[in-house]
């Protein structure tokens, strides 16, 4: 059983500057301080840290700088040779952290039971929509700028819209977005 560790690029950077000062602190060669500090963190050796790294680095780009899909998991029944799904628990990483703090902001008005949710209600709500979806990252050759071109990519292989598109490092709900056909006529609104 192989074991991947998520490990982004900014974890990355930090183990760099701690192998800088343990260099320094303990006169080690540049090659010693890495595998040192990769040891402290738990890996294997330096070599350890920048495979997980390397397995990591599509999604976290995906995510901050490329195109990222989140369907609802019984949504997602179709392919598309522009996408490649995402390990689940290297997406959920990534997808948390805007998760959460679109959830946060939503006002109390459009969601009043989600607005008064304890800390540790809002946490396991939050646990059981990430678990519920599905990721796709975009592998095609032309990113599209808009959300809206995203969408247009995705119509004819799937009826349903996307729960979620993180676009440009920037996360945008499209779950109630009404579906449209090729026509941009509306096929279907959900309640």
């Amino acid at each position: 059983m192989s074991i991947t560790v998520i490990i982004p690029s900014i974890t990355v950077q930090k183990l760099k500057q701690s192998a800088r000062r343990i260099k320094k602190k303990l006169g080690l060669s540049h090659h010693e301080a890495l595998d040192k500090v990769a040891e402290m963190a738990g890996f294997n050796h330096w070599h350890h840290v920048i495979q997980m790294a390397a397995k990591t680095e599509p999604v976290e780009t995906a995510f901050r700088k490329g195109l990222v899909y989140g369907f609802d998991a019984s949504e997602a029944d179709f392919e598309a040779d522009f996408l490649e799904e995402i390990a689940s628990p290297v997406a959920e990483y990534f997808a948390k952290e805007p998760l959460w703090q679109f959830y946060k902001n939503v006002d109390e008005a459009d969601d009043p039971e989600l607005a008064n949710m304890s800390d540790e209600e809002f946490k396991e709500f939050l646990e059981e929509e990430l678990q519920g979806l599905v990721f796709f990252r975009f592998t095609g050759n032309e990113l599209p700028q808009m959300v809206n071109g995203a969408m247009e990519l995705i119509r004819e292989f799937s009826f349903w819209n996307p729960a979620y598109v993180w676009l440009n490092g920037t996360l945008h709900s499209t779950f109630y977005a009404p579906m449209t056909d090729r026509d941009c006529n509306v096929a279907g609104v959900r309640f």
